[in-house]
Order: structure tokens, then C-alpha cells, then sequence
């Protein structure tokens, strides 16, 4: 192969025999290890620090939205039991009244009528 004053300049242009000469080659390849690969560390560096705020921040967050939760389904049940024992005692002065209303049925009120026992169980009688 001959070479030419083209050829030379060529070589020349796009880094010679070695990398660690001055051409585009050796240009890009010296940006890319001084200046583009530590600046892409620093930013996935960032990147890793800005995640680990924003899980701990979620994560906060969710820690707070959980108790509110927690304080919320307590109270629920709260007010719920509340409710069953008032509407039990409701439903036990009902029946009590309703007893009552058979006991006063049953009696004989000068016509004669037959002794009579009233249900004491809901469901049965």
C-alpha cells in the first residue's frame, strides 16, 4: 500500500498508530474519560440519592396515612359497638314490653280465658 500525503492526514486526523495520540480519536476518547463518564457518574449518583429521598419521603407518607387509617377503623368499630349495645338494650326493653303485653293477654279478665305462656325466646313458641 502507498502511502500519500492523503492517507497520512487521515491517519493523522483520526488518531495516528496509538490512542493516546492527539487526534479526533485520541480527542474523543480523552473527553469521554475526563469529562463525559465522571459527569454521567455524578448524575446517576443524584439520580440514587433523589430515589432514596423520595422512597423515604413515600414512605413517611404511608406511615402517616397508615395510623390515620388505624385511628379511623378504631373509632369505626367504636361507634359500632356503641350501636350494638344500644340497639341490644333497645331490643331487650322491646321484648320485655312485649312480654309483658303477653302476660297481660293471658290473664283472665272476667271471661274465663285459658292460662297462657308467652314465647321466651325470639323464634320459638
Amino acid at each position: 500500500m502507498v502511502w500519500s500525503s492523503e492517507t497520512t492526514s487521515v491517519v493523522d486526523l483520526i488518531g495516528g498508530a496509538g490512542w493516546g495520540s492527539f487526534g479526533l480519536a485520541g480527542l474523543v476518547l480523552a473527553w469521554l474519560a475526563l469529562r463525559y463518564l465522571p459527569a454521567k457518574d455524578a448524575q446517576i449518583k443524584e439520580f440514587i440519592e433523589v430515589m432514596a429521598q423520595q422512597r423515604q419521603h413515600f414512605m413517611t407518607l404511608l406511615a402517616s396515612e397508615r395510623e390515620a387509617c388505624l385511628r379511623e377503623r378504631k373509632e369505626l368499630q367504636e361507634q359500632f359497638h356503641q350501636r350494638n349495645e344500644d340497639l341490644g338494650k333497645r331490643v331487650d326493653l322491646l321484648r320485655e314490653g312485649l312480654l309483658r303485653l303477653w302476660e297481660l293477654k293471658g290473664e283472665p279478665h272476667g271471661h274465663g280465658g285459658a292460662p297462657f305462656d308467652p314465647p321466651r325466646e325470639p323464634g320459638r313458641g
